[in-house]
């Protein structure tokens, strides 16, 4: 909801995984909004966002911001994320001729 009141221009979230996992444990380079949340759990842990299945929900929402989720615990990543290089997954916006 902030993402799309200040209309910002990139979201990251910084978890304790490298993004947004397959069925093999390995991170995607992208997700596209509109893809299902079949698969996508909530958290193992307390979390109050859902977990990934409630992150992937809220940056779904977003409106014109890139998006990313990526592993935080990992220094190097917010410094390539803060540059702009890829890093985790990618989050793709909803084509707009998806339903």
């Amino acid at each position: 909801m902030l993402a799309n009141r200040l209309g910002a221009r990139r979201v990251g979230l910084g978890t304790n995984v490298d993004g947004v996992l397959d069925e093999a444990g390995q991170p995607l380079a992208e997700w596209r909004a509109g893809a299902g949340l079949a698969g996508v759990g909530g958290s193992g842990a307390v979390d109050v966002t859902g977990g990934m299945r409630g992150k992937l929900a809220e940056l779904a929402a977003l409106q014109g911001a890139e998006a990313c989720i990526f592993n935080l615990t990992k220094p190097e990543h917010l410094e390539k994320w803060l540059a702009g290089a890829p890093v985790g997954t990618r989050i793709a916006a909803r084509e707009e001729n998806t339903p």
